[in-house]
């Protein structure tokens, strides 16, 4: 709206007000209707601020994802919201450059359904299109008034003037906004006679409004309320890229949102955009929201609200690296840039958002994994069954932060999926292949032939797989055989056999988390500044003194002598100056402790006293602020050590992260209901790529930080402030 003619509106119905109130008040009933009128004519005014609801990200410089809830063939005729105190709705805008809701009319309503403009027919509650006038219960066809006499109006000053004309008519005004200008339509009618035959019955009573018809149109959307079929709003822009908006109405008391009749809540805009193929008619539902709010949707969703707060730290900032990087990614086919499922990321909106969830979105706010200075796209599943795997094996393409990492720490034989197996008969297996593509095949499956990955042979890269007749089918890398065999596989981690199967898993005992500069507390009352140097041995000897640094550079014998530490099993020690004494499960672990600040040294080596220095031990303690010291797992060091009855040690060494973790070795024998069928036994759920749901939760009740958590998941990583990145 033009600032012209906002001050012509504004100037004229200043001198209509003015003249109606002087004719009231000679009347004598000034004061009640001083009162009457200006509540009404000027009531919309006050229902909303329009700056608390519009936003732009062109002005404000935040990030909107665009989340597609409903689109392609789900997309439905009309579809059905709520929200406790009405609606804001607005002009809704999403290209690859531009996210923006600009607000236009409240809504005084707490149910709305946004259907396509066309002739419906209503079953069930639910819309439908139809061809039949004498089932119609919405038309698609109206009178449409476009005021002449006083320049563009809001919608509220039109609805009040075109109700007084209406007098007794059986009508009711329907505020619209089409190509950008703010009209009213009457009636609802099957067909363009009906509607012209109302235009010549009701046109003279509007002397200040041209009287068109208004014919249905594939971009309008129409607001009706399902419980009345009453039309509520309508709008049409022409363009694709703008629809109409709904944000929910916030009252003073209470935090209100968009209510969907799976009762989830959301936040943000709701924007409809209607959609007319060859498989569907309907309209299409986008929600447009900050990024921030986005995050807090997802992350209920892919992980349990309960869990640890680092936990939840670590998949905040892995959902909103993922959501940066996979920005617009499919805008040229749906004109959103994600899905709400695990193509993408599962949202859901607000119902499983609690405090703690609140907390990790706002504690990690802004901060993304890079990689070589570009968000990462960060992915994850489930659970890996032990080992993650390399994107070039499971999608074709090698990424540097995406490789193999052993994870002996996940606990995946106690979760549900985490250890499964499945049996099909080769005539059922053949049969499920040709479903898949693999038309060659035919009768039976006699035999498979499996590849394994070349850097993890835990998981499968092809099967070839060999009918009765001879005919053979390759299914190459390593998610295209978990999508093909998804009715017999959770991930491509895997073993497959016939008839019986001996299957080999891991049960985790204890995790414990060492070797990284970690905050040991001094006596209690204890505020002299300490450090000391020294290992923990199997022998009950003279390990070192504690000394404390002087003011003046001296060092004297501490009167608190006494520091607790970790064994490489997790096991802690009182260690004072006489000993410090080791099981026979625990590694000999030099380390230097510093103000407050235990550093684990070389622990493949045992030093003498005299090969660590003063020196050495101030230069262990600088602080890591450059989360790059985090990252790098290229060199990452396992080491397995036995301690009987199927039972081992493996500790993981990441950069500056030590993970000690005790493992039970578990053999199942699995036989077929008949020798030959084919057994597929494996473990984890999902591609494998990437982090590990269930091993981020092992790990964060361990100890680990996010930032910890994610280094050794992704190699060669960051953690920063997406605000210092150039363009993103």
């Amino acid at each position: 709206m033009s600032t012209q003619n906002n001050k012509k509106s504004k100037i004229n119905w200043t001198r209509i007000l003015c003249l109606i109130l002087a004719f009231i008040m000679v009347a004598g009933m000034a004061t009640i209707a001083i009162q009457v009128l200006v509540s009404e004519v000027f009531a919309a005014n006050v229902s909303y601020n329009e700056s608390d609801y519009a936003f732009s990200s062109l002005t404000d410089g935040d990030t909107y994802i665009a989340v597609g809830l409903m689109y392609g063939s789900s997309i439905t005729v009309g579809f059905e919201i709520k929200a406790p105190y009405g609606f804001v709705v607005g002009s809704t805008v999403i290209t690859e450059n531009e996210r923006s809701f600009d607000p236009f009319y409240y809504l005084d309503t707490n149910i709305a359904s946004a259907t396509v403009d066309s002739n419906l027919y209503k079953k069930s509650m639910t819309y439908y299109l139809t061809d039949d006038p004498s089932a119609t219960v919405i038309g698609g066809y109206h009178l449409q008034l476009t005021n002449k006499a006083h320049g563009e109006m809001p919608l509220e000053y039109l609805v009040d003037d075109v109700e007084n004309c209406l007098g007794n008519a059986p009508l009711y005004p329907i505020p619209c906004n089409i190509n950008g200008e703010n009209k009213i339509r009457l009636g609802s009618y099957a067909t363009a006679q009906d509607a012209r035959t109302a235009a010549d019955t009701y046109s003279s009573r509007f002397p200040d409004y041209e009287v068109s018809i208004a014919y249905p149109s594939q971009t309008a959307v129409s607001i009706v309320n399902p419980e009345t079929d009453r039309i509520l709003f309508e709008f049409d822009s022409g363009n694709a890229n703008n629809s109409i908006g709904f944000m929910a109405y916030q009252s003073d008391e209470h935090t209100s949102y968009i209510q969907t009749p799976a009762d989830n809540l959301y936040d943000g805009v709701f924007a409809f955009i209607p959609r007319y193929t060859d498989t569907a008619t309907g309209v299409q539902l986008v929600n447009l929201l900050d990024l921030e709010s986005y995050v807090e949707g997802v992350l209920p969703y892919e992980i349990s609200n309960s869990w640890s707060l680092e936990a939840l730290r670590t998949f905040a900032i892995t959902i909103r690296s993922y959501a940066i990087a996979n920005y617009c990614k499919w805008y040229k086919s749906y004109g959103f840039d994600m899905t709400s499922t695990t193509s993408d990321q599962v949202y859901r909106g607000r119902n499983r958002v609690n405090n703690a969830v609140v907390e990790a979105v706002t504690s990690t706010e802004g901060l993304v994994t890079t990689y070589d200075g570009k968000v990462v796209s960060a992915y994850y599943s489930s659970s890996v069954g032990g080992s993650t795997v390399g994107s070039q094996y499971v999608w074709g393409s090698s990424r540097g932060y995406l490789t193999t990492v052993q994870t002996p720490w996940e606990k995946y034989a106690d979760y549900n999926n985490g250890i499964w197996h499945y049996e099909a008969s080769p005539t059922e297996l053949c049969n499920t292949l040709r479903t898949k593509g693999y038309t060659n095949l035919s009768g039976s499956i006699a035999s498979i032939q499996v590849e394994t990955v070349e850097s993890n042979p835990d998981y499968v890269y092809s099967l070839t797989f060999t009918d009765t007749h001879g005919n053979t089918a390759t299914v190459k890398r390593s998610d295209t055989v978990r999508t093909v065999l998804s009715a017999y596989l959770k991930s491509a981690n895997f073993t497959v056999g016939k008839g019986s199967l001996n299957y080999t898993y891991n049960k985790v005992h204890d995790i414990k988390i060492l070797g990284r500069e970690s905050v040991v507390t001094p006596p209690e009352n204890n505020t002299e500044k300490f450090y000391t140097i020294g290992y923990i041995t199997k022998d009950p000897v003279l390990a070192s003194e504690m000394q404390v640094l002087t003011e003046n550079g001296d060092l004297v014998t501490s009167e608190y002598p006494v520091v607790y530490v970790l064994t490489s099993t997790g096991r802690m020690i009182q260690y004072n100056s006489i000993v410090a004494t080791a099981n026979d499960y625990d590694d000999v672990v030099p380390f230097v402790y510093d103000n407050d600040k235990v550093t684990v040294r070389d622990g493949d080596s045992l030093a003498d006293d005299e090969n660590f220095s003063n020196s050495d031990s101030f230069e262990e303690n600088e602080d890591i602020t450059d989360f790059s010291l985090y990252n790098d797992n290229s060199d990452s060091v396992t080491r397995t050590t036995s301690i009987g009855n199927n039972t081992y040690e493996v500790t993981s060494t990441f950069g500056n992260v030590t993970i000690v973790t005790t493992l039970e070795t578990v053999t199942e024998t699995i036989n077929a209901s008949s020798s030959g069928n084919f057994i597929f036994a494996g473990k984890g759920w999902g591609h494998g790529v990437g982090i590990s749901q269930y091993g981020t939760k092992d790990l964060s009740d361990a100890g680990a930080t996010a930032e910890e958590i994610i280094s050794i998941y992704f190699n060669g990583v960051k953690i920063v402030h997406r605000s210092t990145l150039v363009s993103q």
